[in-house]
């Protein structure tokens, strides 16, 4: 940017130093004299898992629209964690994807995703973000209560207590609060008890475990592509996926929906792995060496708060993140889903309305967001009959056209770009309905080509 944006105020909080933090941080610091990110954690220099971010020993991929909404908010992130070995492709052509019954036919697209781990990622964004004079991190802090003015009307900063000292305990203001604390049910519960009620919240549970183990193996282990991918079915309700670090290991996650869990220990965890809908993903690792032992992690449903429905919201106050709206992962949204958010803030930053509150302007700005993501997800949880959730007549219907889409991605490649260009965020769910599609998928039959793993080792 050429010109610095005026300033705002004196100092904005942000509580929580993950990527939604860290993304919230980089656009408040354009506009505020000072900004402080509050986290529980001790955060590690190196790229190293920490408590505070359990999801991170998990395999995580940022989809296209998010890579661009990074780069735009960090310049120069992607070639930084290129450097470090992560890897820049097209999910089009770049990634084995598996789906009802074969393999999407590889093709170029254009987009661009990213096949690092979250440690990477994560202190990579935090060392950019810290090169700026004026924010700063306190670690090992908790924030214990937000501070309200007398007539409850503004939030004017956050009581905070050190972790390492249970009488060490201080006021800090400032004129914005941004919370990205994730699922914790912590603001909610505040706002109710200061009068404002809680937001509605919305749940659809799909009891997602997921296990995770790195392996040793060679760069060329699925056909020199940088990952593989093989999605649930309704009668199979398992995912497999395999992801080539920066670090040159592979790292492995199994998922079971709905009760189904990949197992800690050696033999059980292959054995899940050969159950999944296709046995590429076994039959590549099973005589690699083992890295890491298991480990797991839950997620039991896709969560949305309203905010935007509330009609009375402090000042001083904004949300981002997972504590907005968090989603079953196996989608790969939630960083994604934060950068955007964050996009959306700088705009609103920039194009402040005097006859609208801030957080009523920013909850209406990133509705069209949490929309995209939340009915991607959720649409795809309600293939499975156990789930329970908001179901129409038309529900039938569009999990059978889904079937149809995945079907012709197998032969055609304008499929693929167009259902990759959803999945990744970057084009509208009406894609998949626009005349053309429906025109392939019911009025003439690709050509066949050769399948994308015929030397899958």
């Amino acid at each position: 940017m050429n010109e610095q944006p005026q300033k705002n105020g004196q100092k904005a909080l942000v509580i929580g130093a993950s990527i939604a933090g860290l993304a919230a941080a980089q656009v408040l610091a354009d506009f505020y004299e000072q900004v402080i990110l509050v986290e529980r954690d001790r955060l590690p220099i190196k790229s190293e898992n920490r408590k505070g971010v359990a999801q991170g020993q998990h395999l995580h991929v940022l989809l296209a629209a998010g890579y661009n909404a990074l780069e735009v908010l960090f310049p120069g992130i992607v070639q930084d964690v290129v450097a470090q070995g992560a890897r820049v492709f097209d999910p089009c052509e770049g990634f084995l994807v598996f789906g009802e019954g074969g393999y999407y036919i590889p093709t170029h697209s254009g987009l661009q995703s990213l096949a690092v781990s979250r440690p990477c990622l994560e202190v990579t964004i935090r060392r950019h973000l810290l090169a700026r004079s004026n924010v700063r991190i306190m670690e090992n802090c908790a924030v214990r209560e937000f501070v309200i003015n007398e007539d409850r009307s503004r939030v004017t900063g956050v009581q905070l207590q050190s972790r390492e000292s249970v009488r060490d305990e201080t006021i800090l203001s400032a004129d914005l609060v941004v919370d990205t604390t994730g699922r914790s049910p912590h603001l909610p519960t505040w706002l109710e008890t200061m009068g404002y009620g809680r937001p509605q919240e919305e749940h659809v549970r799909i009891d997602v475990s997921y296990t995770s183990r790195k392996y040793r193996g060679e760069e060329h282990l699925f056909s020199g592509k940088p990952g593989i991918l093989i999605q649930s079915e309704v009668s199979n309700k398992r995912l497999g996926c395999a992801l080539l670090l920066e670090d040159g290991s592979w790292i492995v996650t199994l998922c079971g929906f709905l009760g189904e869990q990949a197992p800690l220990d050696e033999q059980g965890f292959l054995q899940f792995a050969a159950k999944l809908p296709s046995r590429d993903l076994y039959d590549a690792i099973k005589n690699l060496e083992p890295l890491s032992p298991p480990v797991s992690y839950k997620v039991p449903f896709n969560q949305r708060r309203r905010y935007e429905d509330m009609t009375r919201f402090p000042e001083g106050l904004l949300v981002l993140g997972d504590a907005i709206c968090s989603f079953n992962p196996t989608y790969g949204q939630g960083m994604t889903v934060a950068a955007l958010e964050a996009g959306a803030l700088r705009a609103c930053l920039e194009q402040k309305e005097a006859d609208i509150p801030q957080a009523q302007q920013f909850f209406g700005s990133i509705t069209d967001i949490i929309d995209a993501a939340w009915s991607m997800a959720v649409g795809s949880d309600l293939r499975f009959p156990e789930v329970q959730g908001p179901r129409t007549e038309q529900t039938p219907f569009l999990n059978w056209y889904m079937e149809r889409i995945q079907q012709a991605a197998h032969r055609d490649p304008v499929v693929v770009r167009t259902l990759l260009s959803v999945s990744q965020m970057i084009a509208p769910a009406s894609s998949l309905v626009n005349p053309e599609i429906i025109w392939r998928l019911f009025g003439q039959t690709a050509e066949q080509e050769s399948s994308p793993v015929d030397d899958l080792v």
